[in-house]
């Protein structure tokens, strides 16, 4: 199985995050005062997008009502949550190639998930300038 671009997303999302958290700090400085006189609408726009980003409007293979991608109840947990069900529960199946489209989807979603930080990061810094 490849793990590669799963990883490599999670890499992108974390740099995202770490960058956001720049500004975010930077946008405290001085009581929070860059904040006050933002429009932050923009800014909490992406963020709202961002979870869902983590979804799929064609859902889990199994189980289609279920849109996102990193949790859902698993196959036979009742409510218990699994973390990315779809790629687990093929590999719990030994359904490679099936695991493989999951993890990729997967990987796809936490992209898109990194660019709308990105954006909404870009939004903050722009607007507490």
């Amino acid at each position: 199985m490849n793990f590669a671009a799963l990883q490599n997303s999670i890499d992108a999302l974390q740099r995202a995050a770490d960058d956001y958290e720049v500004v975010v700090q930077r946008a405290h400085e001085n009581g929070g005062a860059a904040l006050a006189r933002a429009s932050l609408a923009g800014v909490n726009a992406k963020l709202m997008q961002a979870e869902r980003a983590m979804t799929s409007s064609a859902g889990l293979p199994t189980r289609p009502w279920y849109k996102h991608l990193l949790y859902a109840p698993g196959l036979y947990t009742g409510y218990g949550v699994k973390t990315m069900p779809a790629a687990r529960e093929a590999i719990e199946r030994g359904r490679w190639d099936e695991a493989n489209v999951e993890l990729g989807r997967i990987a796809a979603a936490i992209d898109a998930e990194a660019t709308l930080v990105r954006a909404a990061r870009d939004g903050l810094d722009a607007a507490t300038k």
